[in-house]
């Protein structure tokens, strides 16, 4: 299988030598390495540059002005020369036998195109810290090729893959559902993996061979934008229409699909009123026009009821 491995690149002068030495330290190496260096104001220039020669992989780096991960990724889908693509966050690494694992499993069941996926370490390589720990969901996925349904029927009551760090894909499947959007701030991979996933099988390794570093940069802890991130990607997933686009859910993915935006929306509700009551009151309102399930509409109406009182609660004790 030829791979191309990519790293977007936004300021990741401290990771980028860790990241390209994880990578050229692969049991099965990939035929090239693209770095998209997205506008990066620090010295990850420089160090693409020395980087370049020194690895025993040919790196091919692209310099463009800053448009966020998801662009970067776009242009790295874009102009890699493999079949395959497998991507690396700049301040993530992959484990030695990432890629040589995932080419083993597609040779075994015959993978031609498709997502592969793996379990990983969060923060430290140790038992306790492998992201699957204690996920019945993605204990269900494991080490098997699943159909678009099953895997989307799973995914949508967990999110289990959690970072592209894990991602290896056919890239002509990735291009034809348009990549990632390079709108979203967040929950880009979420996002793209429902679409991606509407055409393609999908395996997930039981297996942990990458670590994700949180960090200060992170922008994973801003539930705010979580919440609505998630609710967004939903509610426009659920708009394509089979007779008009390549992009096309089942009806009982639709049904997850609208589940998953009813939770998200009303989480979306609760950080406005944790940062501004009213502005989180009129959320509410304005939200309850996405509730279609009696689940939905029960939650958010408690949910908003308990920010009705609290908010009177708060005025009296204020008086």
């Amino acid at each position: 299988m030829d791979i191309s491995a990519i790293i977007p690149c936004y300021n990741g002068e401290e990771f980028l030598r860790e990241a390209v030495d994880s990578i050229n330290n692969q049991t099965y190496l990939p035929q090239e390495i693209i770095i998209v260096n997205d506008g990066s104001t620090d010295k990850s220039k420089e160090i693409i540059e020395i980087l370049k020669a020194s690895s025993r992989i040919p790196i091919r780096n692209i310099n463009q002005a800053n448009h966020g991960v998801s662009a970067a990724r776009n242009v790295g889908i874009a102009t890699a020369k493999c079949d395959w693509v497998a991507f690396l966050d700049v301040d993530d690494i992959w484990l030695p036998e990432m890629l040589e694992r995932k080419v083993k499993f597609a040779e075994t069941h015959k993978i031609q195109s498709g997502l592969i996926c793996c379990n990983y370490y969060v923060d430290s390589i140790n038992a306790a810290s492998k992201k699957h720990n204690g996920s019945r969901y993605a204990k269900i996925a494991h080490d098997r090729l699943m159909s678009s349904k099953e895997f989307q029927s799973i995914f949508l009551k967990e999110n289990f893959i959690g970072t592209a760090t894990v991602m290896m894909f056919s890239r002509l499947e990735a291009l034809l559902v348009g990549g990632f959007d390079s709108f979203l701030k967040h929950s880009e991979e979420f996002d793209f993996m429902l679409r991606l996933t509407c055409n393609s099988n999908v395996a997930v390794l039981s297996e942990s061979l990458a670590l994700k570093r949180h960090h200060g940069e992170n922008l994973s802890n801003d539930k705010e934008l979580y919440f609505y991130s998630h609710y967004f990607s939903c509610k426009r997933n659920m708009m394509y229409k089979d007779k008009y686009s390549r992009i096309l859910f089942s009806p009982e993915i639709k049904k997850l699909l609208q589940s998953d935006l009813e939770k998200f929306a009303t989480g979306y509700c609760n950080q406005l009123f944790e940062k501004k009551r009213l502005t989180g009151l009129k959320a509410y309102l304005f939200h309850f026009s996405d509730m279609k399930t009696i689940k939905g509409i029960s939650f958010h109406l408690q949910g908003l009821l308990k920010k009705i009182v609290r908010t009177i609660t708060f005025d009296k004790l204020k008086k």
